[in-house]
């Protein structure tokens, strides 16, 4: 210690009340300075442990994607930010953070379930496609019937087509049966009024399926 530092230390001991347990850690901390030793905070003023939050982690639409993860809350908000399709608390079967479906092609199953396609929309709609098997992309029990010089068809049933004429009848909901097949109904038919700019159209096999709600989970 030269002759300016050991001035600095005497003074403070000459105008600064101590006691006996701050006067020692005080001539511990000088010392420490010089050897370059930082000491450790005072108790009871280490760092708390981060609380976790629950989060479901998509990486996208698809729910095959979705997984149920415990982080700090400071690295869950920037999950949700880089990770748009992901929520908060456990995931939900078949639920991710994203209305909508992929890809938005209009030509294929995608993410939405057996007997829909997912249109330019990015929304489920009543469709299927076909493959080498007259079932396609329908349930089991239904054939995909594409007519001449279409890429995409509708889902019947594999003997008698639908009953219930005009009514849901044995289609899926957010089907009509017409002429023994089954239509898209509702706001899934473009032909019909669409829902508002701040509604999903619910999708074909849903409990609401061709009708308008708030989010795709009221569906």
């Amino acid at each position: 210690m030269d002759g300016i530092q050991f001035d600095t230390v005497a003074k403070m001991f000459a105008t600064t009340p101590l006691t006996r347990g701050r006067a020692l850690r005080s001539m511990a901390a000088g010392v420490a300075a010089l050897v370059g030793v930082r000491l450790s905070a005072e108790p009871g003023t280490a760092k708390k442990k981060e609380k976790k939050i629950q989060l479901c982690v998509c990486a996208s639409a698809d729910v095959t994607t979705c997984q149920n993860k415990n982080k700090p809350k400071s690295k869950a908000k920037k999950i949700l930010q880089n990770k748009p399709c992901s929520y908060t608390g456990r995931c939900r079967l078949g639920v991710s953070g994203c209305i909508g479906c992929a890809p938005a092609n209009n030509t294929q199953q995608g993410t939405c379930l057996a007997g829909q396609i997912c249109n330019a929309g990015a929304t489920c709609v009543a469709g299927c496609t076909g493959t080498t098997n007259p079932q396609g992309s329908c349930p089991s029990g239904q054939n995909c019937v594409i007519v001449s010089g279409q890429t995409t068809g509708q889902c019947q049933n594999a003997v008698l087509g639908c009953t219930g004429e005009g009514t849901q009848g044995s289609c899926l909901s957010g089907q009509i049966c017409v002429s023994s097949i089954c239509i898209p109904a509702g706001c899934l038919n473009p032909a019909n009024t669409q829902c508002s700019s701040n509604q999903v159209c619910c999708p074909v096999g849903s409990a609401s399926g061709g009708q308008c709600r708030g989010t795709l989970q009221a569906c």
